[in-house]
């Protein structure tokens, strides 16, 4: 008698409960830039492509070091103004090259040392070092 009962009552609050909570707010100190990452991704599949066509052998590499190419990446963009992105690349270094200068300029944009814009959908990317 008594589960028949229970049965009975609504099982709203009595086997769930309705929950409601506000997302938190999230302030962000830099503002994320207005390029999509699958165009950066393109530009950089791109330069890969490009890359690729200068690798006829092999030669023993030096290690690649992406917080030496971060200091390379800046030095390329001061006292500049906006920089076509591919023309930081250097092509004859080959894919590892390219891979270690797209993490250098990832880097540099995550710690908001340079400014990246894209003027057009499927246009050139441009990078600019921020003024300090």
């Amino acid at each position: 008698k008594v589960a028949e009962d229970i049965e009975e009552m609504p099982r709203m609050e009595r086997d769930t409960w309705t929950v409601s909570a506000a997302p938190p707010k999230i302030e962000r100190e830099a503002p994320e830039p207005d390029i999509d990452m699958r165009e950066l991704l393109l530009a950089l599949g791109e330069v890969l492509r490009r890359a690729d066509m200068f690798e006829s052998h092999h030669i023993q590499r030096e290690a690649l070091s992406t917080r030496e190419r971060m200091s390379q990446v800046l030095d390329a963009l001061s006292g500049q103004q906006f920089v076509p992105f591919v023309s930081l690349f250097t092509a004859d270094e080959g894919r590892l090259g390219v891979v270690v200068t797209f993490l250098a300029v990832m880097e540099l944009i995550k710690e908001s040392l340079v400014e990246i814009v894209q003027t057009e959908n499927f246009g050139p990317i441009h990078v600019k070092a921020r003024a300090e």
